[in-house]
């Protein structure tokens, strides 16, 4: 978390499971259409629900998005 200016401003993490089972996420679109809302983030490729859920653990009390299938997200969640 970093403040400029008195407002406060979080680092996302993405997390991309690229092997749930859906069509993919357009990684370049969803990072730009991020960096133009000046929203601060990383994006990792996380293979596979289960350790999708062990990296969400370890980022407990940071923001994180996820992006996966029903099963990753119901996972995770």
């Amino acid at each position: 978390m970093e403040q400029a200016g008195g407002d406060v401003r979080y680092h996302w993490r993405v997390l991309d499971n690229p092997a749930a089972g859906r069509r993919g996420v357009d990684l370049p679109r969803l990072a730009s259409a991020l960096e133009a809302a000046g929203v601060e983030h990383d994006i990792e490729l996380v293979e596979g629900a289960a350790a999708m859920r062990r990296r969400a653990v370890e980022l407990a009390g940071q923001p994180i998005a996820l992006a996966g299938g029903d099963g990753t997200i119901s996972l995770v969640v």
